[in-house]
């Protein structure tokens, strides 16, 4: 069985302002990558597939859906993989990596318009 710091294959970041919606409960994310996402929680077992909303605590409208599977519990945190990763997914994850480190994402930066000069066809 692989130990804990081979599944690590994602860095993971301190989550801000972000939590996770599941069958009516709400539960804050202690941290997430583009691998998966770390909450408070108790009631999960390992191999626990889940359907969640990651969503923003200051933004009602920004969320997104994600299909997960529990990988590991400690105490009262569960650790959950997407299973599924979309580009919507990862957008958000990466939009709010580079929201918590203060940056905009490469991959984010819409390219600059080079307009033509004078006399070009």
């Amino acid at each position: 069985m692989k130990n804990a710091d081979e599944r690590r294959r994602h860095e993971r970041y301190l989550a801000q302002n972000l939590c996770v919606e599941l069958a009516g409960k709400t539960y804050p994310v202690v941290n997430i990558s583009s691998g998966g996402v770390y909450f408070k929680g108790q009631g999960f077992f390992v191999g626990n597939p889940l359907t969640l909303v990651i969503r923003s605590q200051q933004d009602e409208h920004d969320r997104i859906k994600a299909e997960c599977k529990v990988v590991d519990i400690q105490g009262e945190s569960v650790h959950a993989e997407f299973t599924k990763p979309t580009m919507p997914l990862m957008h958000f994850v990466i939009g709010h990596i580079g929201q918590a480190m203060g940056v905009t994402p490469q991959y984010f930066k819409k390219p600059e318009t080079v307009r033509p000069g004078p006399g070009a066809a």
